[in-house]
């Protein structure tokens, strides 16, 4: 079967569910000798941001990312993880920050600074730094005065909102996640029901980080398992076609079950095909006779593709009547307008007989299909008898075809030594009489023609087809004669 390999040399965005999203790691809280995350701010920015219709990971999502890659430093991002958060979390950006300060005495005071980092470069595109403290929002007669921390972050949150680059994330292109192939194949492209289908995709560069993700082939909703190879880039799968007649896309499914993620990078697709192609044969250049089709020299055979389909290859092939090939001929794609055979085999010119032509088909799935012929090859001369009656002083030629193939046309010429015309007949049927009169035979020259249905042609001299009816004759008149000269010489001694 024909393969099909796609190479792929390029970056793959793999568009993703939440495409553009953000994924917001633990703020590190500074200040009296604490150097801890603060859980509880980050997961209110995530809910902001959630609330603003903006793809965000989860946090704990976030964590387990963290554990998987041992991250313990609070804040920052080296470039390596802010990479794998793009590749593992399907994160277009991270959000990082500190709560530079928060203190309860002698007034409440919460200060915030937040970096927007964008994975496919590890640039930072957004900075907020916000500060406030209860001294900063007096109001009049002290109605709505934030006085504990969590009024005031409730301020931050606010401005962080107030703040947040809606523009950035809008502009970003479709598509969270980046898988780096150097190669995907699917084979075969067509194939029929319940067949097998194998393929293959191979990585650019193997996985990274601690946490390695569950990858599988998934088909038409369905999970067939694939297997890494040696080379630890390249899986491989194969499953059965799937017995409905359809295209099937072929995706690699990437999972990460900790961070209740996952990602599908197409691969290519496949078709099953389950019904045959409808082949039939017409002959041309040949005649009926007796029901089956008859040829002398050549005969031209039109196949018909009755169900149109591309095919992928084909084969002629030419039985005698034993069953025994005699020659074949096959090609790939589709077929001729037509073939011409000229009664010959893979060992020179066929004998006359009967022969059986088959014609097979395949489509690209491989679904057969086959047409088949008998035909008669005879190449054998009109058989064409003649008889010669005498009536008293007359003669009478009778002709008659003795052969099972029709005549087309006929004709008879005798003239004498002299070139006179004693007779000429034609027609297309036989057996008729012609009379001669009281020509005398010896003297007599002309020939016989005739030609079937098929083409086949006879010329024969009269002398070559009438010399065992004229001897008979001949030799009775020679008997009498000397029956008279002997009576003569009796009477005369």
């Amino acid at each position: 079967m024909a393969k099909y390999l796609i190479m792929l040399c390029c970056w793959l965005w793999v568009a993703v569910a939440q495409a553009a999203s953000v994924a917001v790691f633990p703020l590190q809280e500074l200040g009296e000798g604490r150097n801890d995350a603060n859980l509880e701010l980050t997961r209110e920015l995530a809910r902001e941001l959630t609330r603003g219709d903006h793809p965000v990971v989860a946090v704990d999502t976030v964590l387990a990312f963290m554990a998987h890659n041992r991250i313990r430093t609070l804040g920052h991002l080296e470039s390596y993880h802010i990479s794998r958060a793009r590749t593992d979390l399907g994160a277009a950006y991270v959000l990082v920050g500190t709560v530079s300060q928060r203190r309860e005495r002698p007034e409440p005071s919460l200060g915030l600074t937040l970096n927007l980092i964008r994975t496919s470069d590890a640039r930072t595109v957004w900075t907020h730094v916000g500060c406030v403290s209860t001294s900063e929002e007096r109001r009049l007669l002290g109605i709505g005065e934030p006085r504990t921390i969590a009024g005031l972050q409730r301020i931050l949150l606010a401005e962080f909102k107030q703040e947040w680059p809606h523009h950035l994330l809008r502009t970003v292109q479709a598509g969270g996640s980046s898988v780096l192939l150097d190669m995907a194949r699917v084979e075969p492209r067509q194939l029929r029901p319940g067949e097998e289908l194998r393929s293959q995709a191979r990585l650019r560069e193997l996985w990274t980080g601690n946490y390695q993700p569950q990858v599988s082939f998934e088909v038409d909703g369905r999970t067939y398992p694939a297997k890494l190879d040696d080379d630890g880039r390249t899986y491989s799968g194969n499953w059965p076609a799937q017995e409905d007649d359809g295209s099937y896309p072929v995706n690699l499914l990437i999972e990460w079950p900790d961070y209740q993620r996952s990602e599908k990078v197409p691969l290519g697709d496949y078709r099953v095909d389950g019904s045959a192609p409808v082949v039939a044969m017409e002959l041309r250049g040949v005649q009926q006779i007796d029901g089956e089709a008859v040829f002398n020299r050549q005969v031209a055979i039109i196949p018909r593709l009755l169900v149109r389909k591309p095919l992928s290859r084909w084969r002629l092939a030419f039985y005698a009547e034993s069953g025994n090939l005699i020659g074949d001929m096959e090609g790939e794609g589709s077929l001729p307008e037509q073939f011409v055979w000229e009664g010959r085999s893979s060992y020179g010119r066929a004998d006359d007989g009967r022969y059986r032509i088959v014609l097979n088909v395949w489509d690209l799935a491989g679904n057969p299909a086959r047409a088949e012929h008998w035909l008669g090859l005879n190449r054998s001369l009109p058989k064409v008898a003649a008889t010669l009656e005498s009536h008293q002083d007359a003669f009478q030629v009778d002709l008659s075809h003795e052969g099972k193939v029709p005549l087309d046309f006929w004709r008879m010429e005798l003239w004498t030594r002299e070139g006179k015309l004693i007779v000429r007949r034609e027609g297309q049927e036989l057996p008729v009489s012609v009379a001669l009169g009281g020509a005398d035979l010896d003297d007599l020259q002309g020939f016989v023609f005739a030609r079937d249905v098929l083409g086949n042609q006879l010329r024969q001299d009269v002398r070559e087809l009438l010399p065992a009816l004229v001897q008979p004759v001949a030799a009775e008149a020679e008997e009498e004669e000397q029956r008279v000269l002997s009576e003569r010489w009796v009477d005369e001694f």
